[in-house]
């Protein structure tokens, strides 16, 4: 699979070819469906056909669709296949170096290229500058030759020159700016951009930094002089292929993070981030009556807690108006750049009403934890991971101080987060045991959980009101949905008060939600874990 490079509208997936050379798939596909005209797939011509000239572009209908119908608008979880027609003769993708998704009228909406049978590509897409400030439209793409080069091409600039200081930035990303380097546009000694129309120019990386292309992942067009949340006038992001990496194919896509629990005013959606774009959250799908007296995405630390609003990516009102009938509004917000700040740094996402009264503020809510990594693979390093969390329970203490907050990641009820955690440190020999009850810990059956970044099989220390990692090991081939216990035990205390601490939960069907339920029609057939903080009566 090769990422998709988004152009214009919000386009982007995977695709994929089958040996034979006449099949495309076509994964993860996203697309707001807002093309004039509808949005169409098409070929084209190898670039060294007869003559050295391009081929016309070829329009391919993904299978079991109509000749000439429109592409839908896509969440980012649909897939295609495109097969070359035989009445084509015997043309193969050998025949072509280009797929893309464009318009009726024409205007390409993303595209990806592969390498010509006859000569390899000249060089590779890092993407296409995106614009944040209005006022000020950046357009133009940044291509390279090889990770290890010291170059980027950059091809149909078109830029005003109305900001006096704007230059070239190259870095990690926008939220670690401070650490970016300048760079010159080959041929000029001043690094301040004048105005350009569709230009082509290099960037030439010093030979005294010792770097290269694959050193980097973000590039930008930036005015230090500018007020914060506007410095950042256009940037284009990409990451290493995988295999030279951190990441998957998924991770240049985004993920999805999970659904919002909904409350009040019919709020519902899908929430998606990037963990390489780790400032920006995207809302799919969401829906809203309209109705509240406001209506803002916020971000917290804690549930209920409110760091501050998400801004929408571009700037604009952050006030959200009623959602269109069909459910499909699409925000794209980001953490304001002069907070310092990332997803990894908070836990809570809601749509917030800063008039309702107290503790009805939230009409919807997501809340997750960042989750150690899975072992990496060969040439990969390991990267932390966000995943939706819920809460599980508290725990009912016994003795010694225990006490916290307990969360469990929904995707695969392997990992625990327990906040505001505290133990005294005084007990003989106290661990962490999972198991179905405390009767469990008696009769060995229950298993010891150990903290993560901490020693293994070691007695618990002291702690105060802290955050800790449990995680199931994979090599038992379990989740919490094999355990119904988790306690603070001590093997090592008098018979009969061992148990410092515990929580319990259930196994459970989880309630129908009927947007959800266009994506799996068996979503209310689904199990949940339900904690000891409520008492579960059944579905209503």
């Amino acid at each position: 699979p090769i990422p998709c490079v988004p152009w214009q509208s919000q386009t982007s997936g995977q695709y994929q070819r089958r040996v034979h050379g006449r099949t495309i798939k076509i994964m993860n596909f996203e697309y707001d469906g807002a093309a004039t005209g509808g949005a169409f797939f098409q070929v084209k011509e190898d670039r060294y056909s007869v003559g050295g000239s391009l081929g016309d572009a070829r329009g391919l209908t993904p299978e079991g669709y109509g000749l000439g119908q429109p592409l839908p608008a896509c969440d980012g979880d649909e897939e295609f296949v495109l097969f070359i027609p035989y009445n084509w003769g015997d043309k193969t993708l050998k025949d072509f170096y280009k797929l893309q998704v464009a318009s009726a009228g024409g205007k390409v909406l993303a595209d990806i290229e592969w390498a010509s049978p006859i000569t390899p590509l000249k060089s590779n897409s890092l993407g296409h500058f995106i614009s944040h400030v209005v006022t000020t439209p950046i357009t133009g793409e940044a291509k390279f030759q090889a990770y290890t080069d010291k170059t980027i091409i950059i091809k149909g600039f078109s830029y005003d020159g109305s900001v006096p200081d704007a230059q070239f930035f190259i870095g990690r990303g926008a939220a670690e700016y401070m650490d970016a380097k300048v760079l010159v546009t080959r041929g000029q000694t001043d690094s301040v951009l004048r105005a350009y129309t569709d230009a082509q120019f290099s960037l030439d990386i010093p030979a005294d930094w010792h770097q290269t292309v694959g050193d980097f992942s973000w590039l930008a067009v930036w005015s230090e002089q500018s007020p914060p949340g506007m410095q950042n006038l256009a940037d284009v992001s990409w990451i290493r292929s995988p295999g030279h990496a951190p990441g998957t194919e998924s991770d240049l896509l985004g993920q999805t993070l999970g659904w919002f629990t909904t409350y009040s005013h019919s709020v519902a959606g899908k929430v998606k981030f990037n963990p390489y774009v780790n400032r920006t959250i995207k809302f799919k799908q969401f829906q809203y009556d309209g109705k509240a007296g406001s209506a803002v995405f916020v971000i917290g630390k804690e549930r209920g807690n409110v760091f501050g609003e998400l801004a929408p990516v571009g700037g604009g009102p952050s006030e959200l108006p009623a959602s269109l009938p069909d459910g499909r509004g699409s925000y794209h917000m980001e953490i304001p750049l002069e907070w310092g700040l990332t997803i990894f740094n908070f836990s809570w996402i809601a749509v917030w009403d800063k008039t309702a009264a107290k503790n009805h503020e939230i009409m919807a809510e997501i809340e997750y934890e960042v989750f150690p990594p899975p072992a990496p693979g060969p040439g990969t390093a390991a990267k932390d991971l966000i995943l939706e969390a819920t809460r599980l329970g508290a725990f009912r203490p016994y003795s010694h101080g225990v006490m916290g907050r307990i969360k469990f990641d929904k995707s695969n009820l392997t990992n625990i987060v327990i906040k505001k955690f505290s133990y005294d440190g005084l007990g003989t020999s106290a661990r962490f045991m999972i198991g179905q009850s405390a009767s469990s810990a008696q009769d060995g059956t229950a298993r010891e959980l150990n903290v993560v970044d901490m020693l293994a099989n070691q007695p618990l220390p002291r702690f105060n009101e802290e955050k800790i990692r449990l995680a199931i090991p994979l090599e038992w081939n379990l989740t919490l949905a094999n355990f119904s216990w988790l306690s603070v035990w001590d093997s090592g205390a008098t018979p009969g008060t061992e148990n410092y601490a515990d929580v319990t939960w259930q196994y459970l069907p989880k309630e129908s939600m009927s947007l959800r339920d266009e994506e799996s029609a068996s979503f209310g057939q689904e199990l949940q874990l339900v904690g000891n903080t409520r008492t579960y009566l059944g579905m209503l």
